[in-house]
């Protein structure tokens, strides 16, 4: 329950208003020529690549350290941890722990996010979105639909966070034997 809390309020905070995106979300109207001529190209690749493109251009894809670290800390194992080794000792193998597991899931993360993004957005929008940023015409869609994104992102990565979780646990008790 707690990972789908935690996953639902990054993804807001992520989606929610302009003031609140990340600055790399955010881009500033140009008048350069050559700008202006790249983002009216129309999308390349297949939907699946362009929704890719989208998932990493945009930085959605940046939650998964954090959700994977709120789950790994929360849970019951880890927090039995706490109560046999000093907070400091749990707390820097919890961030050594999920480091491998961060490398080894990310990229199946982002086709995840990819594969749900493509369900409620064409690869045209998704590229607009990821072009345009805020200017995107979709952009109002974009955080109008967030509501109804969130749970079809946690039950799409909701087995791959399970894993990983688990994995990174082990990979902590191990490191604090």
């Amino acid at each position: 329950m707690r990972y789908f809390l935690a996953l639902s309020l990054l993804f807001l905070l992520q989606t929610q208003t302009a003031s609140a995106q990340q600055a790399d979300w955010q881009t500033p109207p140009s008048s350069d020529k050559q700008s202006e001529k790249s983002e009216k190209k129309q999308p390349i690749g297949s939907p699946r690549q362009v929704a890719l493109h989208f998932v990493k251009h945009t930085g959605v894809n940046r939650n998964f350290v954090y959700i994977l670290l709120h789950s790994t800390q929360t849970s019951p194992v880890v927090q039995s941890l706490y109560g046999q080794h000093p907070k400091e000792t749990v707390d820097r193998a919890v961030r050594h722990g999920i480091q491998p597991v961060v490398r080894k899931y990310f990229e199946e993360w982002e086709i995840n996010l990819a594969a749900t993004y493509l369900d409620f957005f064409s690869a045209e929008q998704l590229h607009s979105l990821a072009t345009l940023r805020t200017r995107s015409p979709y952009f109002q869609v974009f955080q109008a639909k967030s509501p109804e994104i969130a749970p079809a992102m946690r039950k799409r990565t909701g087995s791959l966070l399970n894993e990983a979780t688990n994995e990174a646990i082990q990979i902590i008790i191990k490191s604090l034997n």
